[in-house]
């Protein structure tokens, strides 16, 4: 179990400072790939540790943060590399496992709640943003393109980083920590304003200078 935590911990820190660097670097710049590549790739082996120590602990908590989590890498990742609209089939089934890990975690908020314990309503919310985010992309018929497809890119990145965090924040607080809420919607409060400045100015970005599309490639550069 040490070895996984250490895993979980060097590799966590490796993604931060890869995700530090890709929002510093101007999209679309050779920086800004290399550290979003050292991003993904980082969050790919934390998040293999993760659900490995929620296995050894065990924490079903943290195990279906770490799948929620790497959902939104994924996707994330699928949206700067690729500009197809078209959506696979093997993209259909990750969003149902999704879909389904949304409804563990609100079922699992549920129980903690029946027990009395004050974070399953906060449990029961992430699982319903999550569950949410998720039975959105079932229902999609192609993924966007241009500066909407950037904005969803940056919302999938940006809330890995805020799920992420919020994990790193529950679990390693005092078992007695005051208001207990706070770990949990702190990265939140923090994360989401800055995520939806950034979109709201990609969105004002293109309407300022409109342009056109061929077929399903964007001439709008990330």
């Amino acid at each position: 179990m040490i070895i996984l935590l250490w895993i979980h911990i060097l590799s966590g820190s490796v993604a931060f400072a890869g995700l530090t660097v890709a929002l510093g670097a101007g999209k679309g710049r050779r920086g800004h790939r290399l550290a979003g590549r050292t991003y993904g790739a980082a969050m790919a082996i934390s998040l293999m540790a993760a659900v490995g120590l929620s296995i050894v602990l065990p924490s079903l908590f943290l195990g279906t943060i770490a799948i929620f989590t790497a959902y939104m890498v994924a996707t994330g990742i699928r949206l700067a590399a690729c500009r197809e609209q078209r959506i696979g089939t093997s993209e259909y089934l990750l969003a149902a496992v999704a879909a389904l890990n949304g409804a563990l975690m609100i079922g699992y908020g549920i129980w903690l709640g029946w027990h009395g314990a004050p974070l399953g309503v906060v449990m029961g919310v992430f699982g319903m943003l999550a569950g949410g985010i998720a039975a959105g992309d079932l229902v999609r018929s192609q993924w966007p393109i241009g500066a909407e497809r950037i904005v969803l890119h940056l919302g999938r990145m940006g809330g890995s980083a805020i799920a992420t965090s919020t994990a790193v924040l529950v679990v390693n607080m005092p078992a007695h920590f005051e208001p207990a809420w706070l770990p949990w919607l702190a990265p939140t409060v923090i994360g989401t304003p800055f995520i939806a400045w950034e979109s709201a100015r990609r969105l004002r970005a293109q309407v300022r200078s409109p342009v056109r599309f061929t077929g399903a490639k964007s001439i709008v550069g990330s």
